[in-house]
């Protein structure tokens, strides 16, 4: 059986493995003003995050409609797919994952969607165990089981640059962006089973990078069965030149999949993201 696949373009893989398995990429979009762009088609990442030094006016962003993902479904199974499996970001977070379900029903029986529970590489970690299952002609079963509650969803701690971000977003309150931009305190967030919490908080940005070193320790000595880990940056590869080093000393075996933010991603984010992500 040919089995297909669908990602949002919030799952921030290297482009060279959504080429290696033919992975489909429905975009969402990016409200800026009176401008619409499509996530990485018409408006790349890089290009993103410069006009963002350059402008007051915050982006927003957009799900894409059932119908967009009706129209790459049925080209799928016009294509000769047996089974299409369609991942999207978590459903706390976004719409994506409910259009796509919209669309699922509407396209004959051949397609499941399923909640990732996360977002960015953490989404994109558990594409590449699904592929693995269905590589070895592993059952829909397995799949249903490593998406289930559970199963733990990938863990990813970042920090930002920008607290305003967060706030527009509804993330953390006035209060806590005024006093964090203030006192340079920057809230540890956590993306762990569909949720962002805040984790802890740094004081001093010098400090971000020791935090992130005992995220990974942590890791390392408790959780025995690490596949995957990886880095995501948005505007400032530099800055995690030293998180890399870091992952390559917890994790020697494991080569770190590093990629830079979706301007989704970014619209609620900003600039200066750094965060680890392991599954």
């Amino acid at each position: 059986m040919k089995t297909g696949y669908v990602i949002d373009s919030t799952i921030d893989l290297p482009e060279e493995i959504l080429k290696k398995y033919s992975v489909r990429v429905v975009p969402l979009k990016v409200i800026w003003g009176s401008s619409e762009y499509l996530d990485k088609k018409t408006i790349t990442a890089d290009e993103f995050f410069a006009n963002l030094e350059k402008t007051d006016l915050l982006p927003r962003s957009s799900s894409p409609s059932a119908g967009e993902f009706l129209r790459v479904y049925k080209e799928m199974m016009e294509r000769g797919y047996d089974n299409v499996i369609s991942l999207h970001l978590s459903s706390k977070l976004s719409g994506t994952c409910q259009a796509a379900k919209v669309a699922a029903s509407m396209s004959g029986g051949k397609v499941r969607v399923f909640d990732s529970r996360s977002i960015s590489l953490g989404t994109g970690f558990i594409l590449l165990e699904i592929i693995k299952i269905v590589q070895r002609n592993g059952s829909m079963k397995e799949i249903e089981d490593l998406l289930g509650e559970k199963n733990p969803a990938p863990d990813i701690y970042f920090v930002v640059e920008d607290l305003n971000y967060l706030y527009k977003g509804g993330r953390i309150g006035k209060a806590k962006k005024i006093l964090g931009t203030l006192l340079d305190i920057k809230p540890l967030l956590r993306m762990q089973n569909g949720e962002i919490t805040v984790a802890d908080k740094i004081i001093g940005g010098k400090k971000v990078t020791a935090h992130m070193e005992k995220i990974l320790k942590n890791w390392k000595d408790n959780k025995k069965d690490i596949k995957y880990v990886g880095i995501i940056y948005s505007n400032s590869k530099e800055k995690i030149q030293p998180i890399i080093s870091l992952c390559k000393k917890y994790f020697p075996s494991i080569e770190p999949m590093i990629t830079q933010a979706s301007p989704v991603v970014g619209c609620h984010i900003g600039q200066g993201l750094i965060a680890v992500g392991a599954y």
